[in-house]
């Protein structure tokens, strides 16, 4: 039988994105620039610190997606040449885990027209991780990819006065509709491209 996409949005009005800082970051329903129905998600990031949003859903089971699956969402620039890291969560234990994937740069470049992406989940860190605020730092945790409740993007302090992109048609497919293949070119400057084995 074949596998149905896990949609996780599609002009839902009922779905909730969550976003860091809350003082200068946010996450609107935006009805003036979409690419399906009437609306997408406008994301506003404060690029003066650490930044991201994420929108969370129902735990899924991807385990059998994941040989072959895909994270897929449409996505466009304010301006062009914005990136992010991605990251999953899942709960581990009492909290939660989280594996990410290199950003957006090793697979295309963002402009101010609208593109599809799709990040296999074979590119997301194989092992997981959790933030101790004791220690300030990244541990290592299991991490469940049949208890899959968060998807997130974020970024690293940089210049920019502003930092805003437009998401839309977020959803897992159990198979990739575009390849995507990596950049080989060097990236200047990528500090959001996760290594988890040097998480202690």
């Amino acid at each position: 039988r074949k596998r149905e996409d896990f949609v996780i949005f599609d002009d839902d009005p009922l779905q909730q994105f969550w976003f860091y800082p809350e003082i200068y970051s946010y996450v609107i329903l935006d009805e003036t620039t979409q690419k399906f129905g009437k609306k997408s998600a406008k994301v506003v990031l404060d690029p003066k610190t650490w930044s991201g949003c994420g929108t969370g859903f129902p735990e899924l089971d991807l385990t059998d997606l994941k040989p072959t699956g895909a994270l897929e969402y449409w996505v466009k620039g304010d301006t062009g040449g914005e990136y992010w890291a991605h990251g999953l969560e899942s709960r581990s234990g009492g909290g939660v885990s989280s594996v990410n994937a290199p950003d957006i740069r090793y697979y295309t470049d963002i402009t101010d027209k609208w593109q599809k992406v799709s990040i296999p989940f074979t590119d997301f860190t194989s092992r997981g991780t959790y933030w101790d605020p004791d220690a300030r730092a990244s541990r290592r945790a299991d991490f469940f990819w049949n208890r899959i409740s968060t998807i997130s993007w974020y970024i690293d302090p940089r210049p920019e006065k502003e930092y805003i992109f437009y998401l839309d048609d977020i959803r897992f497919v159990p198979r990739q509709t575009i390849n995507m293949s990596k950049k080989v070119k060097e990236i200047k400057g990528a500090t959001l491209d996760p290594s988890a084995d040097a998480v202690p």
